[in-house]
């Protein structure tokens, strides 16, 4: 399991980006959101997408991934 982290802001296409801990891609600390532990980045993903409405995952640390989730 890893820990997760969302940029707490909006991005410019309106959504929600999932990072793992460590994703040289991740927002600074001022600029994210925690998410919790997950077992996969679809779940953390999904609690993004429940939490704020629209999320996707980072290509380079969340399994090579990108998907944009709706509510």
């Amino acid at each position: 399991m890893k820990k997760h982290y969302s940029i707490s802001k909006d991005s410019q296409r309106n959504h929600r980006e999932v990072h793992t801990m460590g994703c040289k891609y991740q927002p600074d600390i001022y600029h994210r959101e925690y998410l919790g532990f997950f077992s996969s980045s679809d779940e953390a993903a999904a609690e993004a997408t429940q939490k704020h409405g629209q999320a996707c995952m980072c290509k380079y640390c969340c399994s090579g991934q990108v998907e944009d989730l709706q509510l």
